[in-house]
């Protein structure tokens, strides 16, 4: 999430000030997306997470086990610190500290026992990247990645294959990262030249993953990464970044983020066929979308926020055009998805202060 969390930011300044690149042109932006009839989503008030300032990302192998991340205030409420929060039957039953982390932006559960965290360590380590094993919700095992600078997304294909997303970061410029991970231990750090970052991956089979991110010039960015080779960076014109992305089979993929329009902040998508992206498409009822997950086929799901009213919010997607987009009450951000069932999905954020999760049903 690191180019949403400084887009968003730009949601609430006088028009003209950016904080990431150039405002987009109207006549050079994305193409709008036009409205399609879709299944619905309908949202259930937040619940809150009082420990956590943020749960950015959230992962649920089963209808009633999730494990949501993200970061949270010190004992001394003086400094930040990673968390982890299980969630059992929509509740949350456990949330842990995680003292050695500064914060954890991704997470994937393989059953629901175990799962695979990414964050960053604390600044007092440098800040790298980090991989954290939980099982039932606790920590039981820890790993630096000291080639990145942090790690943001994560995935798995089994139960012992994953691969993080992030970045690697010199004084001066900054590169996005792939690292695999094997039994949770990370196995292979490879650089992707030609980005400045990846936030989000997808992997349809063991040996073939998606990413996406941002190239150095601020446009968002696709890149196939295979098991030993790595495929074209395309930068997908009409986009500043893509920070999630959802395969829905192996040679199809959703990916959204986010662009400026007339110095506005705004959602946008693209459909990725066969490694290669299609059109960005903007949609004005949402300034920034971090996360998407398909459910039922190519009916997705995608999380953000939206400016006036400021609030988070969930867009149905499709056949790759925005439908519906709904308000979620008492979120402010929505960043992280997970769809458990075909008409189910768990979404995590935060309400301006303290971290929210909440349920999606889709009709």
């Amino acid at each position: 999430m690191t180019f949403l969390r400084t887009f968003r930011l730009a949601g609430g300044l006088a028009a003209g000030v950016i904080l990431l690149g150039t405002a987009v042109p109207a006549a050079a932006a994305a193409q709008s997306t036009a409205r399609t009839t879709a299944a619905q989503g309908v949202a259930s008030p937040v619940r809150v997470v009082k420990q956590a300032l943020d749960l950015p990302a959230v992962s649920c192998p089963t209808a009633n086990v999730c494990e949501a991340v993200g970061t949270g205030l010190t004992p001394s409420g003086e400094g930040q610190i990673a968390i982890a929060v299980r969630i059992v039957d929509g509740r949350a039953t456990r949330v842990v500290r995680i003292a050695a982390l500064h914060d954890l932006s991704g997470v994937f559960c393989v059953t629901p026992d175990s799962c695979e965290a990414v964050g960053t360590t604390n600044p007092s380590d440098n800040g790298h990247g980090a991989v954290v094993n939980l099982w039932r919700g606790r920590p039981t095992g820890l790993h630096v990645v000291r080639e990145a600078s942090s790690l943001n997304g994560v995935t798995c294909t089994s139960r012992v294959t994953c691969e993080a997303a992030g970045q690697t970061s010199t004084t001066s410029s900054s590169q996005g990262l792939v690292v695999g991970l094997l039994f949770g231990k990370p196995v292979l750090a490879r650089a992707v030249p030609g980005t400045a970052a990846l936030d989000g991956l997808s992997c349809h089979v063991p040996t073939g993953c998606e990413a996406v991110g941002a190239s150095p010039t601020d446009v968002g960015i696709v890149v196939r990464l295979g098991l030993r080779s790595m495929g074209p960076v395309h930068q997908v014109s009409g986009t500043l970044f893509l920070s999630g992305i959802a395969c829905t089979n192996p040679a199809t993929c959703v990916a959204v983020g986010g662009v400026y329009v007339q110095q506005h902040p705004t959602a946008v998508l693209t459909l990725i066929q066969s490694g290669e992206p299609g059109p960005a498409q903007t949609d004005p009822d949402a300034a920034g979308w971090s996360n998407v997950a398909c459910p039922r086929g190519m009916t997705c799901q995608a999380v953000g926020f939206s400016v006036q009213p400021h609030g988070g919010t969930v867009t149905t997607i499709q056949d790759g055009r925005a439908a519906e987009t709904v308000p979620v009450d008492g979120a402010f951000h929505l960043d992280g998805i997970s769809c458990p069932t075909a008409t189910t999905c768990v979404v995590s954020g935060d309400n301006g202060g303290e971290g929210v999760f909440g349920t999606v049903t889709i009709r």
